[in-house]
């Protein structure tokens, strides 16, 4: 299974939100039930040769601490 399955099989991509210099965001539904909109930030990382930038780890790390019932963990 590539990145993109894992979300693809439970949410469905609704629209592009915004473009960034680290990933896109999405507008996303959840197949089970469609009322629950959610946002998924697909990070961008081909170009990269050597791992993870250090900004993508500082946001990751950023989210990890967020209480909060839309953020998922």
């Amino acid at each position: 299974m590539n990145n993109d399955e894992g979300w693809y099989e439970m949410y469905q991509k609704i629209e592009t939100i915004g473009n960034g210099t680290y990933g896109t965001v999405f507008k996303a539904k959840h197949y089970k039930d469609p009322n629950k909109l959610v946002a998924i930030k697909k990070l961008k990382l081909e170009n990269e040769t050597e791992g993870i930038p250090a900004t993508t780890m500082r946001e990751i790390a950023i989210i990890n601490k967020i209480d909060h019932p839309n953020v998922l963990k």
